[in-house]
């Protein structure tokens, strides 16, 4: 399914099933070795996929839902889990809730890997079985990428949201010198 996020549209399958989560590749074009996100409706289901560590959650907390991708260490091994590792996105578009309450949705851009993400259903070029119109997006740019499997959280990409909020409340996430 194509469907509208907070930021660009992404394209969901169950992310628990192997044969969802080939197909996901398969239409972007996306080699494997390219890890995907999943949406989940909220931190509880959260933790339920992912094991962030504990001084990490009240920032979670602050900043999901939002349009923000999380790299936190996988709690089962699903389809989408790339070296230990999950992304997870709680996307602030009220219809994505809904969409992953009963599993995981992969939450990757609707666009063939290397070309730009999509912002209107007209612009997306993957062939999906549904495809959700919401509009367009408002959001300039895909979810911004914060790492927080280690103990030095950083941003690996840029994107949406506010990027000197998070790098302001990264700065205290970090361990005091020895």
């Amino acid at each position: 399914v194509v469907y509208p996020t907070d930021t660009v549209y992404g394209l969901g399958a169950n992310a628990t099933m192997k044969q969802s989560v080939r197909r996901v590749y398969e239409l972007k074009r996306r080699p494997s070795e390219m890890p995907l996100s999943v949406a989940v409706p909220d931190i509880s289901t959260l933790k339920m996929y992912a094991m962030p560590q504990t001084r990490y959650l009240n920032m979670i907390g602050e900043i999901l839902p939002g349009p923000y991708t999380l790299i936190l260490p996988c709690r089962l091994r699903l389809p989408v889990c790339h070296e230990g590792k999950i992304g997870i996105r709680m996307p602030s578009h009220p219809l994505v809730p809904l969409l992953c309450k009963d599993f995981p949705v992969t939450c990757t851009s609707a666009n063939i890997s290397g070309r730009p993400s999509p912002r209107t259903v007209s612009e997306v070029e993957i062939e999906a079985d549904l495809v959700i119109d919401g509009g367009p997006s408002r959001a300039r740019a895909a979810s911004t990428i914060i790492d927080l499997s280690s103990d030095v959280p950083r941003v690996l990409r840029e994107g949406a949201g506010d990027t000197a909020r998070i790098n302001r409340i990264l700065r205290n996430q970090r361990p005091a010198p020895p």
